[in-house]
């Protein structure tokens, strides 16, 4: 859903990735990274784990790509959710599918839900704000007027 809500954001011409492409080689580097501490993966689970991490780095760096059109703490929110997210699935995929976590025991589910609510809350407050600001420039108002 992020992703599409992203993908979605005005004036995409003038986002981060339209104007800087290489910034996307660290999404692409991580991503790799991880594939490859993930392999091998059980058998039926290589093409679902694929997409899906595919997917949350595209919104992770769609997220980078939007920030110029939020507002400035806004974007800082946004970066930091998506990173906040980025890591929850990635214990959430370390601790399931190798062994790189295993003396974390308890500690591997609170790192999961702390980074996931926050990274989630974080995502949100840092668009929320700025949809209001946009709709409020469409109306003609101010921030401090709405």
């Amino acid at each position: 859903a992020y992703w599409l809500a992203f993908h979605n954001w005005p004036d995409q011409q003038k986002g981060t990735l339209a104007r800087k492409p290489w910034l996307v080689i660290p999404f692409i580097l991580y991503w790799g990274l991880m594939i490859r501490l993930l392999w091998p993966l059980p058998e039926g689970l290589e093409i679902p784990v694929l997409v899906y991490s595919a997917v949350i780095m595209i919104m992770a760096a769609k997220a980078l790509h939007i920030g110029p059109g939020l507002l400035p703490g806004d974007q800082l929110m946004l970066l930091v959710g998506a990173t906040l997210f980025v890591l929850s699935d990635s214990i959430i995929a370390l601790s399931r599918f190798t062994d790189f976590l295993s003396g974390w025991g308890v500690g591997t589910a609170w790192a999961i839900m702390l980074s996931y609510l926050s990274g989630q809350l974080l995502i949100v407050l840092g668009v929320v704000r700025s949809l209001k600001a946009v709709e409020n420039r469409v109306k003609g108002t101010s921030a401090v007027e709405a």
